[in-house]
């Protein structure tokens, strides 16, 4: 759902993840290791931007990317509100690719 709703606006994104992380990288070069995004995190204005805006729709994220951990107890209401929270901060932020 992360990577429909910055596709709906243009934006390319890889989400990558295993068990219950995830993260999103804000781009269109599928990772291949560790040395493909080193530093890109840093180099990318878009994710402090981001995270400030999440946080003000009470979702915690880190300003070196999209990235979480869902728990056990979540449900389709949690889910809801996190891409809901990435949706109005992208509108906030006026983020078109």
């Amino acid at each position: 759902r992360i990577a429909q709703t910055l596709g709906e606006r243009g934006i390319p994104v890889i989400v990558c993840g295993k068990g219950s992380l995830f993260i999103a990288h804000l781009t269109d070069e599928k990772p291949v290791d560790f040395r493909t995004l080193k530093g890109y995190s840093r180099t990318q204005p878009a994710y402090g931007e981001l995270c400030h805006e999440m946080l003000a729709h009470g979702i915690i994220t880190s300003p070196r990317g999209i990235f979480g951990c869902l728990s056990t107890p979540m449900t389709e209401v949690e889910l809801d509100a996190f891409v809901e929270a990435l949706d109005q901060s992208l509108t906030a932020l006026n983020y078109q690719a």
